[in-house]
């Protein structure tokens, strides 16, 4: 299992249909008691720059590889493969 660590608080990946992340549960992880006086504001700036991080050559008007909005939050959702930590473990796991 891969899991992300922000600020101390771990978030594990979910099943396919589940929920996403909510923008509260975000911004708690990563500010706990110390937010920012435009949280949600900063949250949207840190969504951002994922977005582009994960497709630096895409067009403003391109479809998203790496959709991340899901409903009132946020979900990242991947294919097998696409994680790096799949792929090092497939090849770790992997007959030489």
């Amino acid at each position: 299992m891969v899991s992300v660590r922000s600020a101390g608080r771990r978030w594990a990946p979910r099943a396919a249909g589940e929920p996403g992340v909510s923008r509260s549960e975000l911004i708690d992880g990563v500010w706990g008691e110390d937010l920012p006086p435009s949280a949600v504001n900063a949250l949207h700036v840190h969504v951002a720059g994922l977005r582009r991080a994960l497709e630096p050559n895409r067009t403003s008007r391109a479809p998203r590889q790496f959709p991340l909005a899901a409903g009132p939050g946020y979900s990242l959702r991947l294919e097998p493969g696409q994680l790096d930590a799949q792929l090092l473990a497939s090849t770790l796991t992997r007959p030489a």
